[in-house]
């Protein structure tokens, strides 16, 4: 996965725009995010740990599954929204937006536990579900944060989950599923 394009999908998860559709006017996404590594976008090799090959296919439709539904929530009611500088009149609108995308992320999250263990790679696989927790758990605060029109706890939901993106890219990688990350479940 590209950094834009990880970015993109980090300002639809922040700002709840258009699901895995490149985000207009998000180009400050990246602003605060600092990693003493680079990100990695490519899967490591074999050996490290990804799961086994009936298990990514299942994750896999999965995660589309889940893009999908997300797709369906259709253009993100602000192309121009800084989630860094968020408008407190703008908020309620994205709350009631972001009610479908938190619907279908916990669907999403439900379902990839329901997956159970894979016969290898467990330990990446248990890594990935807590990157998958976190970013859920974080999306859940934002969207109440807007739905409070509370400007100052959106901003930092938005900060917390671009500070776990480059971790969020690895974990899908590491299970052999870079399109799947926690951020952009394609």
């Amino acid at each position: 996965m590209t950094a834009p394009h990880a970015r993109s999908w980090l300002c639809r998860i922040v700002a709840v725009s258009a699901v895995l559709v490149m985000c207009v006017g998000c180009s400050s996404s990246s602003k605060g995010v600092t990693s003493g590594a680079p990100t990695k976008t490519q899967p490591p090799p074999p050996a490290s740990g990804f799961v086994d090959a009936s298990f990514r296919t299942r994750t896999a439709a999965t995660c589309k599954t889940a893009g999908d539904a997300l797709h369906a929530a259709g253009p993100f009611p602000f192309p121009n929204f800084d989630p860094e500088h968020p408008v407190v009149a703008d908020l309620l609108t994205i709350g009631r937006y972001e009610v479908k995308t938190v619907a279908a992320l916990r669907v999403w999250q439900a379902a990839l536990h329901a997956l159970g263990q894979p016969t290898a790679g467990s330990g990446a696989w248990k890594a990935y579900l807590s990157a998958i927790d976190q970013s859920v758990t974080s999306t859940i605060a934002q969207q109440r944060a807007a739905q409070g029109r509370d400007g100052a706890a959106f901003t930092q939901t938005y900060r917390d989950l671009s500070s776990r993106s480059p971790g969020n890219v690895q974990a899908a990688a590491a299970i052999g599923l870079p399109s799947c990350d926690p951020g952009n479940p394609a």
